[in-house]
């Protein structure tokens, strides 16, 4: 399985550009898109697990893997919250990215202020 990583624009918030994954097992196959929400907290959705392998944090309640032989999964990315960490001392225990790892509710100032409905649309 293939795991693409692909920056968007978002027309809606056109100062503004989002990240997000594509994992397709054929990215030069057309087939139905499925976009994945994942929820409002600022998780990253790439996480390096220890044995050096990344777990797909927003899909781990479903087989993203067995999805995709079918359709293309798009997960776009919380504003200002990183793709990818490799450092989990700034994950709180419910997997939110954090700027002190001393304080689990020490969200980026940048994610609070736009991390509305508006954005993601």
């Amino acid at each position: 399985m293939f795991i693409s990583f692909i920056v968007g624009f978002n027309a809606h918030a056109q100062k503004s550009v989002n990240d997000f994954i594509r994992i397709s097992n054929d990215h030069n196959e057309r087939r139905p898109v499925v976009v994945f929400l994942p929820g409002s907290n600022p998780n990253p959705l790439l996480v390096k697990e220890p044995n050096g392998n990344y777990f797909c944090l927003p899909a781990g309640n479903f087989d993203v893997y067995k999805i995709a032989e079918k359709y293309h999964v798009i997960i776009p990315a919380q504003p200002h919250t990183p793709v990818m960490v490799e450092d989990t001392s700034h994950l709180s225990d419910q997997y939110a990215y954090i700027t002190d790892p001393e304080n689990p509710y020490s969200f980026n100032i940048d994610f609070l202020k736009d991390n509305h409905l508006e954005n993601h649309a």
